[in-house]
């Protein structure tokens, strides 16, 4: 295929060699009763419909790739000669992709268009390379328009990309959580199935010794890749990182589940070794983080960017800049659905940064996203007054919040700290719960008071203003606050 290099994701999914047979292919335009044979360099026959199929709307193929499949592409055709001998058409299609039928996602945002009109040849194939690679199950081929004189067109096709589990080395069969599995079919002790295991050479594409992780991976190991016939084998994985008697046997249970039992006397022949796998995966780049209004979440937007693996999870590592990553957190989430995930529970205020990479054992280009939900707070004036009656009033504005989206929020509560400007002077700290304002009383004559107020957004109370006073009888201007002391 020529519009990508060798060793990406740009195999043939099926057309042309069958593996996508002729029931996983419907066409909806009527008197089509050959549909399966719109596959590319079919020699037999192709995908033909007549001229007003287009102006229905139904010259429509649509091809169950039969799982779900990364779709990079797909090339186009004409008839083969023994149906028309020469073929000078223009056609313009869609081809779309869905998870389920239901929504569909036109490739590129733009009609394709299929041109032998200069050329006059059936051979000519035209390709077209998707400007992302995209998770599918089902692609939809519409022709909309068309320019030729001839009451019938015919087409043929093939789409290009790969499966989603990675590839693995020779011998070893891939896995549905990113692992690889190597299946020993004459071992006759558990010690030579561990040291044929541990001795191969494929650091390069498998990391360490693994698990199963859960029973849907079991039945993909019973039912994939062991023989019908081996009911108990042995289990070569990540216990024996640690442990030099890690034997583990593994029972296949009737539902296909696989059940971990302790090694006995019994004499195996059989064993199954398991590893992470390392494939190199596509970027994940962050396009967007948007704030909640409430200021303790994060919608993150990523897309892929450049060739290489995907898969249907990502992983997202977040910490706090200011700590490194001591504190570091590793968030799982889904990439079958729309672009865009969540990140809970952040504090306003602090800088964060994010990692993506597709998934636990593949190798990707990562680059670090930053941000911080910052400006909560709009600029608090505060005023104090020292009263005649030997008390001091503090009155402050409103704290407010202000979301991505104009949204105003007030603060729910207030607290007030003060201390006074003495050796070893304890700080007090009270909580307002309406309003805006706080009278301390009594007051030391001749001496100076700091008030820290707290505005509580978010389920926490935030630094928002300070004000310091000093009592006596004269005017004084303190922090850029006016202080009035009444006589």
């Amino acid at each position: 295929m020529p519009f990508l290099s060798p060793g990406t994701c740009n195999t043939p999914l099926g057309l042309e060699s069958g593996e996508i047979s002729s029931d996983n292919i419907t066409s909806t335009a009527p008197q089509d009763d050959a549909w399966f044979g719109g596959r590319l360099r079919n020699e037999e026959g192709a995908w033909c419909f007549q001229n007003d199929s287009i102006a229905s709307q139904n010259a429509v193929l649509v091809i169950d790739l039969g799982d779900r499949r990364f779709w990079s592409g797909i090339a186009s055709q004409g008839p083969p000669l023994k149906l028309h001998s020469t073929y000078n058409h223009i056609v313009v299609f869609s081809a779309e992709y869905s998870m389920d039928q239901k929504e569909w996602t036109e490739l590129n945002d733009q009609g394709l268009i299929f041109d032998t009109y200069s050329s006059n040849k059936s051979e000519v194939i035209n390709y077209f390379e998707s400007s992302t690679i995209v998770l599918t199950r089902y692609v939809k081929i519409n022709v909309t328009m068309q320019n030729s004189a001839s009451a019938t067109i015919c087409m043929r096709f093939e789409l290009y990309g790969c499966d989603i589990d990675p590839p693995c080395p020779p011998d070893w069969t891939g896995g549905n959580e990113y692992h690889c599995f190597l299946y020993m079919g004459y071992v006759s002790l558990f010690e030579e199935a561990k040291g044929n295991c541990l001795e191969m050479d494929v650091d390069e594409k498998l990391g360490e010794l693994s698990f199963l992780v859960d029973e849907e991976e079991q039945k993909f190991l019973s039912k994939r890749i062991l023989p019908a016939d081996v009911s108990r084998l042995w289990l070569v994985g990540n216990r024996c990182l640690r442990d030099e008697d890690c034997c583990k046997i593994l029972v296949r249970q009737e539902d296909g589940r696989l059940v971990e039992a302790e090694c006995g006397e019994e004499q195996l022949t059989s064993a199954i070794c398991l590893k992470d796998h390392k494939g190199e995966g596509s970027r994940i780049r962050i396009s967007s983080v948007s704030a909640s209004s409430e200021g303790t979440s994060v919608s993150v937007t990523w897309l892929y960017e450049g060739i290489g693996w995907k898969t249907d999870e990502l992983q997202a590592k977040l910490w706090i800049e200011s700590s490194g990553q001591e504190n570091l957190k590793t968030l799982t989430y889904s990439t079958l659905n729309d672009q865009v995930f969540s990140i809970r529970d952040l504090e306003p205020g602090t800088m964060y940064s994010v990692l993506l990479r597709p998934a636990p054992n593949i190798r990707s280009e990562e680059m670090t996203y930053q941000f911080i939900i910052s400006a909560l707070l709009m600029p608090i004036q505060m005023s104090a007054y020292v009263i005649w009656s030997g008390s001091l009033k503090l009155l402050w504005d409103a704290a407010k919040t202000y979301s991505e989206t104009g949204d105003v929020r007030e603060s729910s509560k207030y607290s007030i700290s003060h201390q006074m400007e003495t050796p070893d002077a304890e700080t007090k700290e009270f909580i307002v719960e309406s309003g805006q304002e706080f009278q301390l009383t009594p007051l030391t004559i001749q001496m100076k008071y700091t008030f820290r107020l707290g505005c509580f957004f978010a389920n926490k109370f935030y630094p928002c203003g300070m004000v310091s006073v000093r009592t006596g009888t004269a005017p004084k201007f303190l922090n850029s606050f006016f202080l009035i002391n009444s006589t």
